[in-house]
C-alpha cells in the first residue's frame, strides 16, 4: 500500500508492505515494513513495526518529515552543530 504527499516541493511516498514478519504461534504479532522515501532529498526511512503501533508511526512519519523539511529549508542547524561549533570544530 503507498500513500504518496507532497510538502513544501518535496514529494515522499510511504510504503506499507503488510505482514512481513509473523509469530507463528496462537496469538502471535505481526509487523508491517514500513518504507519512506523522498528521491529528492535523498531521504530513506525503513521500519519494521507491530500491527497496533502502525497508525501511529505512519501519523509520526508525517510529523518527522515535516519537521525535517522544515529544518533543510529554513536552515535550523541541529543541536549538536552548536556543540561542535563551541568546542573549536569548524
Amino acid at each position: 500500500m503507498n500513500k504518496d504527499f507532497e510538502y513544501r516541493g518535496y514529494v515522499f511516498t510511504i510504503t506499507v508492505n503488510l505482514n512481513t514478519r509473523i509469530e507463528r504461534c496462537l496469538g502471535g504479532k505481526h509487523w508491517h515494513t514500513v518504507v519512506t522515501t523522498c528521491g529528492k532529498l535523498n531521504y530513506h526511512v525503513t521500519e519494521l513495526v507491530l500491527e497496533n503501533e502502525l497508525k501511529t508511526y505512519v501519523e509520526e512519519s508525517e510529523i518527522t518529515i515535516h519537521k525535517y523539511i522544515d529544518d533543510e529549508i529554513d536552515g535550523e542547524l541541529p543541536v549538536y552543530h552548536e556543540y561542535l561549533s563551541n568546542n573549536d570544530f569548524k
